[in-house]
C-alpha cells in the first residue's frame, strides 16, 4: 500500500507550504516528504486537503498495483475523474496495474476562488494561451489573472541561479501583460522520476499544483503541447487533464486547436514581448543560457519559426540551422510529430533543399528505429508465449500433462 499521512499547511522560510509524508515499501519510500511551496500571502487561500496528492501518486500506485491510501478528505469529483484517468493510462500502457484510491473521507462541496490562472514557462504553447485569452472578448472575471511558474518542473531545484535568471524574465513578461506572477516550487519530480518519464507525468504534476489552489483559483489553464492533429499517449492530454478537476477548480487543456507553427503565425509573431522572451530550452547546457540553441527542442523551434516565415523575429534564438545536427537529432514518438509538421510545411514552401534532406533523413532514421523496436517487441511477445506454453504443458514425473487452457 502507498500511504499519504501527516498532510499539513505551514509557513516555512516565508513560504506557504502544503506537505505530506509518503510511505511505500516497494518503492523505497519511508517518510518521504512531498511539498509544494507558494508565496506566503496565499496561506489563507490555500485549502488543506488530500486532493493534491491524488494526481501526484496515481501513476506510482498503478506502477506497483498497490492501493493509494490518503489520510485526509478528497474531492468526490476528483476521485471519479482519477478513476477514469486510471482506465485511460491502463489502455495506453500495459504495464500499469489496477489500483484503488482510499481517502479517509470524501467531500462534495468546496468554495471556488475568484482568480483564473495558467501555467506559464514562456514557451510557444504558454504564450499562445496567454495571448489568445488576452485577445478574446471575455469579462474581466474570465480573463487570466495569474501566471504560475514552477521551480522543480523543467528547472531542477538545485539550479537556483538559473531559476532566478529565468523567473526575472517571466516577471517582466507578467508585468508587460498586466498579470500577477505566482512563483511555486515543489519536489514532485523526486517522487516519480524513477518510475516513469517526465513526459508521461507532467500533466499530473501540474494538476497537483492546481489542486493546492482550490480556494484561490476557479480555473487553471494547462497550455496544450499536443494538437488535435497529432494526439498520442502523453502526460498532458485533452482526455486526462480535465479529469483532475475538483468541485472548486476546473483544469483546462487549452490550445490544441493549433499546432506550433500555427500558434506562431496566428498570435506569437505579432507580439514583441513574446518574440523577445520566447523560452523553449529544457537543456540549458550553455552556461545557464535562456535557450541553448542546440538541443532538439531549440532546433525544432527554430524550424517552427522558419516554417512560420519569421526566422529573424525571435531575439532569444538564432536562425542558424546546422544540417548535420538536424540529421542526427534523436526523435521519439512525441518529437517526431513536430519534425513531421515542420517538414511538410517547409516542403510546401519550397525551402532550402539541404534542410529538407536533413529533416527527411532524420525522420527516416526514426522510422527505421521504430520498425526495429516493434520487431523486437513482437519477437519478445512470441517468445514469451512459447515459453509459457512449454512451461504449463511440461509433463510431471508421473507422466501427466497439465494444461491450463
Amino acid at each position: 500500500m502507498i500511504t499519504v499521512r501527516d498532510i499539513k499547511k505551514t509557513i516555512i522560510e516565508e513560504k506557504a507550504v502544503i506537505s505530506g509524508k509518503i510511505d511505500c515499501k516497494s518503492l523505497g519510500f519511508n517518510d518521504f516528504e512531498l511539498w509544494f511551496r507558494f508565496p506566503k500571502e496565499l496561506y489563507s487561500q490555500i485549502r488543506l486537503s488530500g486532493n493534491p496528492f491524488v494526481p501526484a501518486l496515481v501513476l506510482a500506485s498503478m506502477h506497483t498495483g498497490e492501493n493509494l491510501h490518503i489520510q485526509a478528505e478528497v474531492s468526490e469529483k476528483l476521485l471519479n475523474g482519477a478513476a477514469r484517468n486510471m482506465q485511460i493510462y491502463r489502455m495506453w500502457h500495459n504495464a500499469f496495474q489496477a489500483a484503488k484510491i482510499e481517502p479517509q473521507k470524501t467531500t462534495k462541496t468546496a468554495i471556488p476562488g475568484p482568480n483564473t490562472a495558467m501555467f506559464f514557462s514562456a514557451g510557444v504553447d504558454s504564450f499562445y494561451t496567454l495571448l489568445k485569452n488576452k485577445k478574446a472578448e471575455l469579462c474581466d472575471s474570465e480573463k487570466i489573472s495569474h501566471l504560475i511558474f514552477v521551480h522543480g518542473f523543467d528547472i531542477p531545484l538545485e539550479k537556483t541561479e538559473l531559476f532566478k535568471h529565468i523567473s526575472a524574465r517571466i516577471a517582466n513578461i507578467s508585468e508587460a501583460y498586466n498579470k500577477k506572477l505566482l512563483v511555486v516550487s515543489t519536489n514532485i519530480r523526486n517522487l516519480i522520476e524513477h518510475i516513469c518519464t517526465w513526459g508521461m507525468y507532467h500533466g499530473a504534476a501540474m494538476a497537483s499544483v492546481a489542486l493546492c489552489l482550490e480556494n484561490f483559483a476557479k480555473k487553471v489553464f494547462i497550455p496544450a503541447d499536443l494538437s488535435y492533429r497529432y494526439l498520442l499517449p502523453h502526460g498532458s492530454h485533452p482526455l486526462t487533464d480535465p479529469y483532475w478537476r475538483s468541485e472548486s477548480v476546473e483544469i483546462i487543456y487549452d490550445g490544441a486547436e493549433a499546432g506550433r507553427i500555427e500558434k506562431i503565425k496566428l498570435l506569437i509573431a505579432e507580439s514583441p514581448v513574446a518574440m523577445n522572451n520566447l523560452r523553449v530550452c529544457f537543456s540549458n547546457t550553455n552556461n545557464g543560457s535562456y535557450n541553448c540553441g542546440e538541443c532538439e527542442k531549440c532546433i525544432r523551434t527554430k524550424l517552427n519559426l522558419k516554417a512560420a516565415g519569421v526566422p529573424d523575429k525571435c531575439s532569444t534564438l538564432d536562425k542558424n540551422l546546422d544540417y548535420k545536427k538536424i540529421k542526427k537529432l534523436k526523435l521519439n514518438d512525441y518529437s517526431m510529430t513536430y519534425m513531421l509538421d515542420n517538414y511538410e510545411t517547409l516542403r510546401q514552401a519550397g525551402t532550402d533543399k539541404k534542410i529538407l534532406r536533413a529533416m527527411k533523413d532524420c525522420l527516416s532514421s526514426w522510422s527505421a528505429h521504430e520498425r526495429k523496436r516493434k520487431k523486437q517487441l513482437i519477437e519478445k511477445a512470441i517468445k514469451k508465449k512459447i515459453n509459457r506454453f512449454l512451461h504449463i504443458n511440461k509433463p510431471e514425473k508421473k507422466g501427466k500433462v497439465i494444461c491450463r487452457w
